[in-house]
């Protein structure tokens, strides 16, 4: 019988108590008891419409356990029987932290790994699979006595990864999911949580909180955008955080409006224009200046408000933040900025004349519903294999979107492009910024160049470069690369330590650490740094050799290298679903099977290769067309062939002397192309390959050229390109390489 022999586990002295916080705002609590064989677990989490909730097991009656609620009512699992382990399993669920070790207690500790765990859903008596790993062992300090503990991954989709802490007996210390900020802390195991270095240093929880719904701020044309304002309830001024979304500003009020407000901020999440029951329409990128300025204005004149703004967001929402920057509101005091559209001319909405043609549907998609955000899964096959361009969105949606048309029309980085950028302003900017972004970023381009061209004019520039994907902090692996639990940080506690610094003048000393932190991919190690790149890293150049070789040795002589491209080869299907800059963390080496394309590999590494820095690369060709794409990737090849992107970059053709003038090509001339590999922190081991792919289409991730010159959004026709790549003395293409010399960052 399962029950009696997991309540034969050591389980704690009772009462054990649990307390729950959820988006790091301390909620209810889980206690356990037991009298004898007689165990009661009871939970209150308090961020649930029903949340008092009983589960009673009986060693007496091991097969009965019984789950109570104030809506569901009793209900009775039969675990007994032969089967019983097989079918379902030990129950589970985070808000019973006490049933872990029961799950656990499935787990072989002389396997290791990850393993999938077979255990019974307590809210929905239903079987449901866990995965779990024991990542470490190790000696921590609580209370001043030192304790051996477990250190747990623990995915159970689709909700985000947890790491938990447990003791030798697997009963539970500490559980905490980043992507969500929610934690399990047991009583007295409090400096545990990830925020414990910082709990005295920092603005306390001390408010009640008051919220004020779809509050209409009026913008100078006499559109009113709705926002919700979570404030301190109690009479004085505070300084203000905005959130400025298109998605849902449900989403983040919820997320961050009831913590910030408890520690006397007001937090104001508000829709852009005609988003979310905010007047006018909505045309992406186009409003985010004035609509911005005017958004700030307001919140720093408010009688709640004593004139201090930060603004924060990710993604589109950093970008509603650098446009407003742009503007130079005086109440603005600084910026958080994550994973933020790089901007026209090296990002969406206008990536050097290229798009990103299945995010762009997938996002209007996503945004198809005035109100509310709902997802998008559907199939987008036939639209992304649509010519012309223009009429993807037809396909798609069934009818003409002119936000889409408005997209991908402009043939040159203009006026009307422009105003949809900050690039051009950013010297103007002078606050304040701390910075999240990951290698793995699909747009992390953006980072690294704000960060670049503030940190010339402006002081007090903080960059964190993390492992992550364009999901910051919320997995510890992307496919077949693992950058462990140790890749997480606590966002939550550095951002209310910068809220604190610039918008409350407290000195706790964050503008004085060091500037940079960074963690490199690899050796899945945090450094810290007064700069970045670092100083000791040497650009290396890795030069392509008529052998379809890659070495540091200049170019010897040899016959130049070709390939062709047709892009009407290039059908987005199930198996060509994706390419070299959307594969990063992933096996792509099918991808490097494609015809059209050269590969050049270096010999196996005879000692690890530390990179951190930008990355840039020197392509030498000649195509017979008036236009094409040239592609360059640098993958990490490992010894069993899994070949997994670091960086990819490419150049429209027509741009390649300026944005805003292009020029076609005559067919067989010669250029060196210069090519931006954007940027990458990792270690190569010993043993792996460096890998050069040349080519002429990142399709699907970007659209294809059809090679004629010809405005990419209302081309049909396609012509076949012959390319040639030229590697000899007198054309030396290669990739530039950021070397770290000697051990360390800095």
């Amino acid at each position: 019988m399962i029950l009696l022999s997991l309540l034969a586990m050591p389980i704690s002295t009772p009462p054990a108590i649990y307390d729950f916080y959820y988006e790091s705002v301390q909620k209810g609590s889980c206690r356990v008891t037991r009298d004898g064989d007689d165990v009661r677990l009871t939970s209150d989490p308090g961020f649930m419409a029903s949340s008092k909730l009983q589960l009673h097991l009986e060693a007496s009656s091991p097969s009965d356990a019984i789950y109570n609620s104030a809506t569901s009512g009793k209900i009775v699992y039969t675990l007994s029987g032969p089967d019983a382990r097989a079918k379902s399993g030990p129950l589970y669920s985070p808000l019973y932290p006490a049933l872990l070790p029961y799950v656990l207690g499935e787990y072989d500790l002389r396997k290791g790994g990850f393993q999938t765990l077979h255990t019974t859903n307590v809210a929905q008596n239903k079987p449901r699979d866990v995965s779990a790993e024991l990542f470490r062992t190790a000696v921590r300090e609580v209370g001043g006595r030192k304790q051996p503990m477990r250190e747990w991954r623990f995915v159970t989709p689709p909700t985000a990864e947890a790491v938990i802490w447990t003791d030798v007996h697997n009963q539970p210390l500490s559980w905490w999911v980043p992507a969500q900020n929610f934690e399990i802390v047991r009583r007295g195991f409090e400096s545990l949580r990830p925020s414990a270095k910082f709990e005295k240093a920092v603005s306390p929880a001390r408010f009640q909180v008051k919220m004020d719904a779809a509050v209409r701020v009026p913008m100078r044309d006499g559109i009113c955008l709705l926002a919700d304002v979570y404030r301190p309830d109690a009479p004085g001024r505070y300084p203000v955080i905005l959130q400025r979304t298109c998605y849902d500003r449900s989403e983040f009020g919820l997320a961050d409006g009831e913590f910030f407000a408890q520690r006397g901020y007001v937090y104001v999440a508000q829709h852009v224009r005609g988003r979310g029951g905010s007047e006018g329409k909505f045309e992406p990128e186009w409003n985010e200046k004035s609509d911005g300025y005017d958004s700030v204005a307001w919140a720093g004149t408010q009688p709640w408000s004593d004139g201090k703004v930060g603004m924060v967001g990710a993604s589109y929402n950093a970008f509603c933040g650098w446009m407003a920057a742009k503007t130079q509101p005086k109440w603005l005091k600084t910026l958080i900025s994550v994973v933020p559209m790089p901007g026209p001319p090296y990002g969406a909405p206008w990536a050097g004349g290229a798009q990103y043609i299945g995010d762009t549907l997938g996002w209007f998609g996503l945004l198809r519903d005035p109100l509310k955000v709902q997802p998008y899964n559907d199939d987008m096959t036939k639209a992304l294999n649509t010519l012309p361009l223009s009429k993807a969105d037809d396909v798609q949606f069934g009818h003409d979107l002119p936000e889409f048309d408005k997209r991908i029309r402009p043939n040159r980085y203009d006026a009307n492009v422009q105003r949809e950028s900050y690039r051009e302003d950013i010297g103007k900017i002078k606050l304040p910024v701390l910075y999240f972004d990951g290698w793995l970023d699909p747009v992390a381009v953006g980072t690294r160049m704000n960060y670049l061209s503030m940190v010339g004019h402006a002081p007090n520039q903080k960059l964190i470069w993390g492992p992550w994907t364009h999901f910051t902090n919320r997995e510890s692996s992307e496919g077949v690369t693992d950058f462990t639990p140790d890749g997480y940080v606590d966002m939550r506690t550095i951002t209310l330590r910068w809220f604190d610094r610039w918008l409350k003048d407290a000195r706790n000393g964050i503008d004085k650490e060091p500037t940079v932190s960074e963690y490199l991919l690899g050796e899945n190690h945090w450094y810290q740094a007064k700069s970045w790149p670092p100083k000791n890293m040497k650009p290396e150049r890795w030069y392509l050799g008529s052998h379809k070789d890659l070495s540091t040795k200049p170019c010897s002589p040899g016959k130049p290298s070709g390939y062709v491209y047709d892009p009407a080869a290039y059908v987005y299907s199930s198996q060509f679903s994706f390419s070299y800059i959307l594969g990063k963390g992933y096996d792509v080496s099918s991808v490097c099977k494609r015809s059209g394309q050269l590969i050049f590999d270096s010999k196996p590494l005879k000692k690890p290769v530390r990179l951190d820095g930008p990355i840039r690369g020197k392509l030498f060709a000649a195509t017979s067309a008036k236009d094409t794409d040239w592609v360059m990737a640098l993958l990490d090849v490992r010894p069993d062939g899994v070949a997994v992107p670091l960086q990819t970059g490419y150049i429209r053709a027509r741009y390649r002397k300026s944005f805003a003038r292009p020029v076609l090509l005559k067919p067989g001339e010669v250029f060196g192309y210069d090519i931006d590999l954007w940027q990458m922190g990792v270690t190569i081991p010993a043993g792996h390959r460096l890998r050069v792919v040349v080519c002429s289409s990142l399709f699907p991730d970007l659209d294809r050229n059809l090679n004629t010159g010809e405005p990419i959004a209302d081309a049909t026709r396609m012509v076949v390109a012959r390319q040639t790549i030229y590697h000899d003395a007198a054309h030396p293409s290669y990739v530039e390489l950021p070397v770290l010399v000697g051990s360390g960052v800095g």
